[in-house]
């Protein structure tokens, strides 16, 4: 099939100004990302994210597309904005909603995901994943906080 010029240049265009919107809409998400404290210069980010998981193995042989495991999956965010992460006891408010979320999180997944009979093993070890998760969050913050 031969394609004439003009048109093979108006889909060039096209795919051009796709590409540049697209990377202009990335370096805005970028920008808000860098949003500063006026003080420190630093990039604020007063969240830690949890990730929960409950993963469904099926029995028997692999189906036509391979895949035999079902992932549930829900995120979520901590704020940590009202503590100060250089005080022992805020540290431990934080790592306490980080639990408390990613138990809530699994139980949540369990729920609205009955179709297995999910057992408290199963959401023992989706909240203790879950909150190792959020582990890099944590330690990031509290490097920030001890630089303050």
């Amino acid at each position: 099939m031969i394609m004439n010029r003009s048109r093979f240049f108006t889909c060039c265009t096209r795919f051009t100004a796709l590409a540049v919107t697209g990377l202009i809409a990335n370096a805005g998400a970028v920008m808000a990302q860098q949003a500063s404290d006026d003080q420190t210069g630093q990039a604020i980010e007063e969240i830690v994210k949890v990730e929960a998981q409950l993963q469904h193995r099926f029995d028997g042989p692999p189906s036509a597309t391979g895949s035999r495991t079902e992932i549930f999956e829900l995120k979520r965010q901590v704020s940590f904005a009202d503590l100060d992460l250089r005080k022992a006891a805020d540290v431990a408010a934080l790592k306490k909603r980080i639990e408390v979320t990613a138990k809530e999180s699994c139980e949540e997944l369990a729920r609205i995901n009955p179709m297995p009979a999910w057992n408290s093993a199963d959401i023992q070890r989706c909240a203790r994943k879950a909150v190792a998760s959020a582990n890099d969050g944590l330690e990031a913050a509290l490097l920030v906080a001890a630089v303050e």
